[in-house]
């Protein structure tokens, strides 16, 4: 029997990334362009998947899919083990961290007096919000009662039944894009 030990799980993992002054813009003009759905609390989301129907071929959505996929397995094991020690090996783990598979997203633009109310994405097993632009007093994600300040070119990973919201935004201009990962062991 093990006694007296304690293990505090990862509930979510910041990443910066180097190539966000270079697609930024960009992704903020597509987002307030398409973003014409209202989330509950105001936002504005894009109508359309931009992992899996980036049939335009933009290629700052390539580049930025691209970094996300290729940070997934890590995110998988540091979210199994709660550490990140050892290189992760799917028969330690008991599952293949290389069988998440990104499986929407979207892009939200927020004005001032806009937010999303507090909501999860279970069933998904992990989601993720990438910053694209924050001006200076916008709101902050409230992730499981924390507020997380993130910037600009960071990416928050954490468990898709994790209670998220951001409260009314006092700036505008505050975009991001979300989206949700499922495992599928092909």
């Amino acid at each position: 029997m093990v006694a007296n030990l304690t293990f505090t799980p990862i509930t979510n993992i910041v990443a910066d990334f180097s190539d966000a002054s270079k697609i930024n813009s960009i992704l903020y003009e597509l987002i307030e362009k398409h973003g014409n759905e209202l989330v509950k609390g105001g936002g504005k989301r894009t109508d359309w998947s931009f992992a899996i129907d980036n049939k335009d071929g933009i290629e700052e959505l390539d580049l930025l899919f691209e970094w996300i996929e290729g940070l997934i397995p890590r995110i998988a094991f540091l979210f199994a083990v709660g550490h990140g020690d050892n290189e992760y090996d799917s028969q330690i783990l008991g599952f293949n961290p290389n069988s998440f598979e990104i499986c929407e997203s979207w892009g939200i633009h927020y004005n001032r007096g806009e937010g999303v109310w507090f909501h999860n994405h279970f069933p998904y097993n992990i989601s993720f919000v990438y910053y694209v632009k924050t001006p200076e007093g916008s709101s902050p994600l409230i992730l499981d009662n924390e507020e997380m300040f993130l910037e600009e070119g960071q990416i928050v990973f954490f468990l898709g039944h994790q209670f998220h919201c951001v409260e009314k935004n006092n700036v505008d201009g505050r975009c991001i894009i979300a989206g949700n990962l499922l495992y599928n062991p092909k």
